[in-house]
């Protein structure tokens, strides 16, 4: 079945701030219709699932002014221009945390969708050794070392409320201890 698709017009660049970029183009509906699509650019970002020699993952408090509360957190930031994902991860790592990872492997990739580009690159990080880097100003954050089975109860009970770390949380913990009980 050959169907009549969409015909989108290049994407120009609407607005463009500090972190976001929106850029919009015309699009014509095999009816004849006009649209104008939309995307959202935001910078490549990474997030550091860093577990310590106790086995213990490092996750944040993390002063959020949006909710004018502390969250829950992983480590995590944006690629600064020139630099890596895997350079900026334990960059932020050092930053947030205090700590430099001497084994780091990609554990997981994601890619936002058609309206928001935005790619992320999550990193897993072991045999931690201290390495501070001073962090942004306006950060204030709190390393917590949590066990990984107390972290898997606190997306359960919904404390840590990012639905893509905990994604990443239940991914972690399926890999060390298995989800089988929670699927049958």
């Amino acid at each position: 079945m050959n169907k009549k698709r969409v015909k989108i017009g290049e994407y120009k660049t609407v607005f463009s701030g500090i972190i976001f970029k929106i850029k919009q183009a015309k699009a014509v509906f095999p009816s004849g219709k006009l649209k104008t699509f939309e995307q959202s650019i935001r910078p490549i970002s990474v997030t550091i699932m860093a577990i310590d020699n106790k086995g213990r993952l490092l996750l944040t408090r993390e002063y959020r002014p949006k909710y004018k509360r502390y969250l829950w957190r992983l480590p995590a930031g944006r690629v600064e221009k020139n630099e890596s994902p895997l350079k900026a991860a334990q960059r932020e790592l050092r930053e947030e945390t205090g700590f430099k990872a001497r084994k780091i492997k990609l554990f997981h990739f994601s890619d936002m969708g058609q309206s928001l580009d935005w790619k992320r690159y999550t990193y897993l990080a072991t045999e931690l050794k201290p390495a501070p880097l001073v962090g942004d100003e306006d950060e204030d954050i709190t390393v917590m070392p949590t066990p990984i089975k107390k972290v898997f109860r606190m997306v359960l009970e919904g404390k840590i409320q990012s639905m893509d770390m905990a994604y990443l949380i239940l991914k972690l913990y399926n890999q060390k201890y298995g989800l089988k009980k929670f699927i049958n």
